[in-house]
């Protein structure tokens, strides 16, 4: 009996890294593409230990509960967690699409995505609000 719940323990474990590593390669490919080579050092330290996952992501991440903010939701509409996560040339051909759209499209002076990255900016917005649960949207 032992031995038959450790099994299962490791299955959902197992199960649970499968779905947090589609999310790493996305996030894997942003820092390769954005981060890696940014002249501001301050923001590659940031992205990559504080904002990690609030880059594309509102409120807590977990399997049952991905939220995204404006930034992540244009790249959900081009890229399948789950087909495209080893499509490098696909993700990077939806963050090149997404760093051009701007980051208010009622707005054609805001700044694009891509302009708020080389900014030092997150794509999404502060990080504090990143953090914040999204507000329940009502169903119309």
């Amino acid at each position: 009996m032992r031995k038959l719940a450790l099994m299962l323990s490791l299955m959902i474990v197992a199960g649970g890294a499968q779905q947090a590593l589609a999310i790493a390669q996305f996030q894997a490919a942003f820092i390769k593409e954005y981060v890696n080579a940014h002249p501001d050092k301050e923001f590659q330290a940031y992205i990559k230990k504080q904002a990690k996952c609030h880059i594309c992501h509102q409120g807590k991440v977990t399997p049952k509960n991905v939220h995204h903010n404006a930034y992540g939701k244009h790249l959900v509409d081009l890229l399948d967690a789950k087909e495209d996560k080893k499509d490098l040339e696909k993700i990077k051909k939806a963050f090149d699409k997404v760093a051009k759209m701007r980051s208010d499209p009622n707005d054609e002076k805001s700044p694009t995505y891509g302009d708020l990255i080389k900014a030092s900016k997150l794509p999404g917005g502060d990080l504090d609000e990143a953090k914040k649960e999204p507000k329940e949207e009502k169903a119309k």
